[in-house]
């Protein structure tokens, strides 16, 4: 859920070489060392695809030469980066940036010193992004300048459900079961997410940043549900109300 950048495509980049992943299209077959070939053909038979396996940064799948339980653990060490729940990536590189300073081996440490900065910039980024995603949780009332109001119920920075603005209380009623049966549904999943919800993602954030003032028309939902209670009995009738409507139907 970033812009597509140049910055953005060197810190993938960087993260795929240094958790040993491949970069390569999705078309080229992967060869796992414990698969099974039903055709007899050695492992040792398949050439690496490109000269990643030579330089030892990627772990070549393509050729055999990683299981695809290892493969999955490096995936998973990828993965816990994003998510920030695990930094383990980041303390290899450093620790490497270190041993070869101590090596007086400057260039290379300079060059792992501005990955290790763009890793950390790919990571600050995402945090920054989950954290702005989890203050678009509200009911928002968008006021329009001709016709009705409508009601977006964002979850997460996704528009999990848009009514327009009730008016009677039968409309209260639905939009209130609405809410509750949206918010009382579990999270969405930020971790994986297609293009489209990436996209609905960033433009909502993108309405709020640049119009903070729209946020005072948001609310919790627990504040249109205690503001508007469910109807326990039938409206009363103002005395003369019967008689009246019934000479309009006449």
């Amino acid at each position: 859920p970033l812009p597509d950048s140049e910055p953005l495509r060197s810190a993938v980049r960087d993260l795929a070489h240094e958790a040993g992943l491949r970069d390569c299209p999705s078309s080229t077959a992967m060869h796992f060392a414990d698969q099974l070939d039903i055709f007899g053909l050695q492992q040792n038979v398949r050439s690496p695809g490109c000269i990643r396996a030579e330089l030892d940064s990627c772990s070549a799948p393509c050729c055999g030469r990683i299981t695809a339980l290892d493969y999955a653990r490096r995936v998973g060490q990828a993965r816990a980066l994003i998510t920030g729940s695990d930094d383990r990536v980041l303390e290899q590189l450093h620790a490497r940036m270190r041993t070869a300073a101590a090596a007086e081996q400057f260039e290379y440490a300079a060059a792992l010193r501005d990955r290790l900065e763009r890793l950390q910039w790919l990571k600050h980024r995402i945090s920054t992004f989950r954290t702005e995603l989890a203050s678009l949780d509200f009911v928002y009332r968008a006021r329009a300048r001709r016709g009705r109001s409508r009601l977006y119920l964002i979850r997460q920075g996704r528009v999990c459900a848009q009514l327009p603005w009730p008016r009677s209380t039968q409309g209260r009623d639905r939009a209130r079961r609405q809410i509750e049966y949206v918010y009382a549904s579990p999270l969405p999943n930020t971790t994986q997410l297609s293009a489209e919800d990436a996209a609905e993602m960033m433009l909502v954030a993108h309405w709020f940043r640049i119009h903070p003032e729209e946020r005072q028309h948001t609310r919790p939902p627990s504040w249109f549900r205690a503001s508007h209670r469910p109807s326990s009995a039938p409206a009363r009738t103002r005395p003369g109300a019967r008689a009246e409507r019934k000479g309009a139907s006449c």
